[in-house]
């Protein structure tokens, strides 16, 4: 997940569900039936997204990961996810994204928020941190959607791993260092600190644990931030229907 401020362009846009069965070698024939599912979720998707958004005026459009951005109010998903993942994993990260529209707020003019959405690499880390905070958000408002959340969690940090995959090539580690949001979970990067950092603090919201590190840097890090993660995780509001400055107020405190 990532919140973005405005959209990065036109830059690796997906392509049409026709154009991914194509790529994906799925045979002509079971394009109704498969089309008839993407529909069928992207319903169900919209539903939960605006009522977990609270905001009817919330649009939704492919993209190239799935993203929050604040100025043309849009979540955006890939594709290839309406395939691939389960309807329960797709209900989870759209409680997840409804859940940044609700309860994350921020104000472009204000210098700390600049500091952190000017600054790539600054940005991808408050995200981390921030994705938490939005689940608890969303558990305390909805109970049950924790089922959810902790089905999609389970996909992308799962309680164990097996061995890291080939690493990435020197072009991904560029853009990955820049902090590029797709990188985030791609176990292909966990050779890289800051990724394993921020992986980590994600896997200790999931299973209440700290994990095995491969990194000592990203273990002294993160030894030094979870006491602040703790307090952090659940800087929201005790009534589930705060104002818009109390919600502002609490995500800067986060902040």
């Amino acid at each position: 997940s990532e919140v973005e401020p405005e959209p990065e362009g036109e830059a690796g846009a997906p392509a049409t569900l026709e154009d991914l069965l194509k790529s994906r070698g799925v045979p002509e024939a079971q394009w109704p039936e498969v089309r008839r599912k993407v529909d069928n979720i992207s319903t169900q998707m919209r539903m939960v997204g605006i009522s977990v958004g609270r905001d009817t005026t919330l649009n939704f459009s492919p993209g190239e990961h799935w993203a929050y951005f604040f100025n043309s109010n849009t979540i955006t998903y890939p594709l290839v996810d309406l395939l691939t993942h389960s309807e329960e994993e797709v209900m989870g990260v759209i409680d997840h994204e409804g859940g940044h529209r609700d309860i994350t707020v921020v104000e472009q003019g204000i210098p700390l928020v600049q500091k952190y959405f000017t600054d790539a690499s600054k940005h991808f880390l408050w995200n981390a941190i921030e994705d938490p905070r939005v689940n608890n958000w969303v558990k305390h408002r909805l109970p049950g959607a924790d089922h959810y959340l902790h089905k999609l969690y389970d996909r992308y940090v799962p309680e164990s791993s097996g061995p890291l995959p080939a690493p990435p090539s020197a072009s991904e580690v560029e853009k990955a260092m820049k902090g590029d949001a797709g990188t985030a979970f791609d176990p292909r990067f966990m050779g890289l600190p800051h990724i394993e950092f921020t992986w980590a603090i994600n896997y200790y919201w999931r299973h209440g644990k700290v994990p095995e590190f491969r990194s000592p840097s990203a273990r002294e890090a993160f030894d030094k931030a979870r006491p602040d993660l703790d307090k952090v995780f659940t800087r929201f509001p005790s009534e589930t229907d705060p104002s818009r400055d109390r919600r502002l107020a609490y995500s800067l405190d986060a902040l």
